[in-house]
């Protein structure tokens, strides 16, 4: 669970890992609470320091609600860098009620 996360973080820093400190744990996947080790985490925090001095944080969860969420962002001394989700459209709500996308992200599975 995470390494296609932890291959985009090598390719964004352009630099391999030499430190990793994870933490797991079961929050939504209670069937699973029973394997071994790390096989019963359905939830994860990475932080990796890389070679370059620079570091990553990657939270990653088998449930997302809201859709397939497949988010980064990139921060340096010049400016950051995002990707979002990809969406059906571009529309957006702003209310007093919801701040966010009018459709939910394509789900990454296909159907």
């Amino acid at each position: 669970m995470a390494i296609h996360d932890l291959d985009m973080a090598r390719f964004l820093m352009a630099s391999e890992p030499v430190a990793v400190l994870a933490s797991g744990s079961c929050q939504v996947s209670p069937e699973i609470s029973a394997l071994e080790g790390p096989e019963a985490f359905d939830t994860a925090n990475v932080m990796v320091r890389f070679a370059n001095g620079k570091d990553a944080i990657i939270d990653v969860c088998r449930q997302a609600p809201y859709g397939y969420d497949q988010r980064a962002e990139v921060l340096g001394t010049k400016g950051m860098m995002m990707t979002d989700n990809m969406h059906p459209s571009t529309a957006r709500i702003l209310s007093d009620k919801f701040c966010g996308h009018a459709d939910m992200p394509y789900d990454f599975f296909m159907s």
